[in-house]
């Protein structure tokens, strides 16, 4: 008996134990109690021999302490310092290695950092994949598709009874810290002993180099993504947009094709279908040459032109094409953010010769081979290694010219996969060198790319941080550099690369990149109609599904003609704000795809179907933040994405759940969280949201816990929405806004209510009713007259000239409804709403900008005022109104002439309103 006891008292302390928010020293110490310090093993030299270190100070030899590291090789002249520092958020001792060389000659070092966690049982991630423990050899793949992280999932040895899980342990690079080669390992058999970070660093006379790792632990639950999470938390900078870009670039990508005739028409079109950035097609001349100038620029195959595409048919003089390349950047840059297109890893021939340091030289000593026909049919192209040489510091300054010039919002490169090595000139005395099995000096490509990354984000253009969007940034340099990632592959083939790219990315918006092209994916000759349709309809559901799953964006080519996807957009677009998580903190059936967006009270819970069976939809929340570890105990209170009421439930094991109607075949679901707890346990409740006031919202919640507690209540609020009230419990109380909500700490019952009140970002002081009644357009023509502010700014110009174009837009649309923008300039216009700097008594109706302390949107008779502080508010509001007109003039696309649709019936039509109505032919 007493022997039971004993083991009923120590499981219920180790229940209590593995409360991890509770417990945050616990994992701590656990983590590091008994392990070995991280110390590193050097071998030197083509034949690895072993360098000898002697410890000359340091802290107490466990891995937990803060404190300074020395080692110093016997007799020789390396040495190896380790500045150990705790830091949060999460639970992680950051360690700060450097190599120093004080002897004369170069040193070839092979460094391995090994680690011994206290797991027992313990399986293995090597950064991509789960597999059995292998010692950290290099591979051929080197960086690619890889976290530079070594992580282990198992059991306590400490504990004697029945093994409960422990915390997982990671040992990671800070990815600041780039590096032309490394690897992970493992030791053990089928369990993990040990787990290691490798690399090979190449240190000159008088050389320090920094490898900076960091270990520490995670989340059980969460299984290996947990680490991933972890990781997220501990370098935000490097997993999340640039700080400072602009935040229309959160979008899809795609091609517009305008022409100057329809340049201002992209607008609409790049607003309608979600569209945050496109590239522009040959903005260089000649490959390698970044800013076109006299040296290179050839006027035979130069570009003078008004339409966006991949060739140079039109020839033209430098300064047409700096003229053509200013108007296509600039005029409503406001709205379409066009990333000038690059292919930084090669150069024309033309320019090496000015620059032949710039040729990426190979192993053999030899440069790279020559590719002819690759861009232009008579270019001949070589790689290069853009960046210490003299070519890459002419990259550097052009970088700079286009800023400056052209005024982009992004620089695209395409591609920025390559990983080979460079052996050539620009890589002396690079900290980020490597070194090959033959003692050969070189540095990786993906070094060069990122840190042109880093480059491009030193630029500032109109305020904003210039972004870079990546076309296969598959290596944590070009990723974590990256704000964009482009998966240029069919989302249905090499599907295993999308979860790795996609943990690369952390919070970073991916985009699709691939027309869908049903009509060579299906059989379609030997289908019938109604096949062919249900055909289509599944691959649009497969590509919206795995948007949601995975935080990526599909390109305009893949929403185009499918209302269904027109709606998501605008939805992707406000998660990926919040940023896509690793571990989505909650479970639901495993036939369910999963997915959290954002932390705290402003995420997103995503349960996708992609069976074609009913799918039950109950969701298991867990008791735990939603954010970064916390010592407290949090629950959450939910509601549907719009705003429609949902409830948290205890089931009858106590669990907290969420049920959900039933996921029909490629249905989804989104939550948002509404209301976070912090200190209640045992909590139900219900949450609602009013998202639709034009003047004001609410939340509505309530709550029932196991007993009073003293905790905090943090409330969810629409973005740049101003909060009105908060009462808790029938009092109103004196609340702190934060950033996208409202949070009040006290006393609070078992039993409770709240209410919050808020005014939009836009306060639309008119009804639905008026605004679409408005006399805008009357029988094909203007009515309304747009009047700009006192004062105007090029962007109230836009700003206006956007409004005036919506009904000639829409109007084109109907008679030509899919196809380039370009094409609508043959289309007959619509109706556009002149724009003058004052009014008369005589104009009529009248649309007016003007001045005020908040983004407005107002009628008063026959005047429609939009208003605001300032010219971004201005077009907030702007915008809003637009949002409004959609209702009433909705696009969506229409499927284009070809034999397929014609068969299907669904030639003018979008998808929806061909199943809706199979014999129709109107939408």
């Amino acid at each position: 008996m007493l022997a039971l006891a004993l083991t009923v008292a120590g499981a219920q302390e180790q229940a209590d134990v593995y409360d991890l928010q509770r417990r945050v020293e616990w994992l701590a110490t656990q983590a590091g109690a008994g392990v070995e310090p991280l110390t590193p093993v050097i071998r030197e030299g083509t034949k690895l021999e072993p360098v000898t270190l002697v410890a000359e100070a340091g802290a107490e030899d466990r891995a937990w302490q803060p404190g300074e590291s020395v080692w110093r090789e016997q007799g020789g002249t390396l040495v190896v310092r380790d500045a150990r520092q705790r830091r949060e958020p999460a639970i992680a001792l950051h360690h700060s290695f450097s190599f120093t060389n004080e002897g004369d000659q170069t040193r070839l070092l092979d460094v391995i950092f090994p680690w011994k966690p206290q797991l027992r049982d313990a399986r293995w991630w090597d950064g991509r994949h789960e597999r059995a423990p292998a010692e950290p050899e290099f591979e051929v793949a080197g960086m690619s598709f890889r976290l530079p992280m070594s992580t282990a999932l198992g059991y306590d040895r400490v504990v004697t009874w029945t093994p409960r899980p422990s915390p997982g342990v990671a040992l990671a690079l800070d990815p600041d810290c780039l590096l032309s080669t490394w690897t992970t390992g493992a030791s053990g058999e089928e369990f993990v002993g040990a787990l290691s970070f490798r690399t090979r660093i190449v240190l000159d006379p008088g050389q320090t180099v920094g490898v900076p790792l960091v270990v520490f632990t995670f989340p059980h639950e969460d299984g290996f993504r947990g680490a991933v999470q972890r990781y997220y938390e501990l370098f935000p900078e490097r997993f999340s947009v640039a700080e400072g870009t602009r935040p229309s670039l959160i979008g899809g990508g795609g091609y517009l094709f305008s022409r100057k005739l329809t340049r201002e028409l992209q607008w609409e079109e790049a607003r309608r279908f979600g569209m945050g950035w496109e590239w522009a097609y040959c903005p260089a001349q000649t490959p390698g040459d970044w800013y076109a100038d006299e040296r290179f620029y050839d006027p035979e195959k130069g570009y003078s032109g008004d339409v966006d595409r991949h060739r140079n048919t039109v020839p033209g003089s430098l300064e047409d094409y700096r003229r053509d390349l200013r108007e296509r950047f600039q005029r409503g840059w406001w709205r379409t953010n066009i990333a000038y297109y690059m292919l930084p890893h090669a150069a024309d021939l033309s320019v090496l010769e000015q620059f032949p340091d710039g040729v990426m030289v190979r192993k053999s000593g030899e440069p790279s081979g020559i590719s002819v026909g690759w861009i232009k049919p008579d270019a001949q192209t070589r790689m290069t290694h853009p960046w210490a040489n003299s070519y890459g510091q002419e990259v550097l300054r052009e970088i700079e010219q286009i800023a400056q010039d052209y005024e982009v919002a992004a620089i695209g490169f395409d591609e920025a996969n390559m990983d080979g090595p460079h052996y050539g000139a620009g890589i002396d005395g690079d900290p980020a060198r490597a070194w090959d099995d033959e003692g050969r000096v070189y540095c990786a490509m993906q070094v060069a790319l990122a840190r042109l990354g880093e480059h491009i984000h030193q630029q500032t253009v109109r305020g904003y941080t210039m972004a870079t969007v990546m076309n296969k940034p598959t290596s944590y340099p070009t990723a974590t550099r990256a704000d964009v990632g482009m998966y240029e592959w069919p989302i249905w083939e090499q599907t295993d690369g999308i979860e790795e790219l996609r943990l690369l990315m952390g919070h970073k918006p991916m985009s699709w990149w691939k027309p869908p092209l049903p009509e060579k994916i299906l059989a379609w000759e030997t289908m019938s109609p109604n096949e062919i349709r249900a055909g289509v309809a599944g691959i649009y559901d497969y590509i919206r599904l795995m948007s949601l799953r995975w935080g990526a964006f599909p390109m305009n080519m893949q929403v185009w003609d499918v209302e269904e996807s027109v709606k998501l957009m605008p939805v992707l677009s406000e998660m990926l704000r919040e940023g896509w998580q690793a571990a989505p903190q909650f479970t639901a059936d495993k036939r369910l795809w999963t997915a959290r967006y954002g932390q705290g009270v402003r995420s997103f819970f995503v349960l996708a179907n992609p069976t074609r069976e009913s799918v039950p939809a109950q969701i298991r929340p867990r008791s735990t933040s939603l954010g970064s570890v916390s010592p407290d105990w949090h629950d959450t209170l939910f509601c549907a994405y719009d705003g429609s009421e949902r409830t948290r439930e205890r089931d009858e094991r106590e669990s907290s759940v969420i049920p959900l109607p039933d996921l029909g075949p490629h249905e989804y679901a989104i939550l948002r969280a509404a209301v976070e707890l912090a200190g209640a346990k045992g909590l139900t409740g219900s949450a609602l949201m009013a998202l639709d006031g034009l003047s004001e919202g609410t939340l509505d919640a309530a709550w029932t816990a196991a007993k009073a507690f003293e905790g905090t209540i943090t409330a969810r609020i629409p973005d740049r929405a101003t909060p009105l009230t908060m009462v808790v419990a029938g009092e109103e109380r004196e609340f702190e806004p934060l950033d996208g909500a409202v949070r009040w700490t006290g006393a609070l019952p078992a039993e409770g209510s709240l209410r919050v009140t808020w005014r939009p970002e836009v306060s639309v002081e008119a009804a639905r009713e008026q605004i679409a009644g408005f006399p805008f357009v009357g029988e094909g023509d203007a009515l309304a007259t747009i009047v700009l502010p006192a004062d105007p700014t090029d962007r109230d110009r836009y700003v206006a000239e956007h409004l005036s174009i919506y009904f000639d837009y829409w109007q084109r649309r109907q008679e030509q409804p899919f196809g380039q923008v370009s094409m609508l300039s043959d289309v007959e216009p619509g109706p556009r709403l002149p724009v003058v700097e004052t009014a008369s008594a005589e104009i009529g109706p009248r649309i007016v900008f003007a001045q005020a302390i908040r983004p407005t949107v107002q009628i008063d008779g026959q005047t429609l005022v939009i208003a605001g502080p300032d010219d971004a508010a201005r077009e907030a509001a702007m915008l809003r109104l637009l949002e409004l007109l959609d209702a009433r003039y909705p696009h969506a696309g229409a499927f284009p002439e070809h034999p397929m649709y014609q068969k299907a019936g669904m030639v003018g039509r979008t998808l929806e309103a061909a199943i809706r109505n199979p014999g129709g032919t109107n939408p």
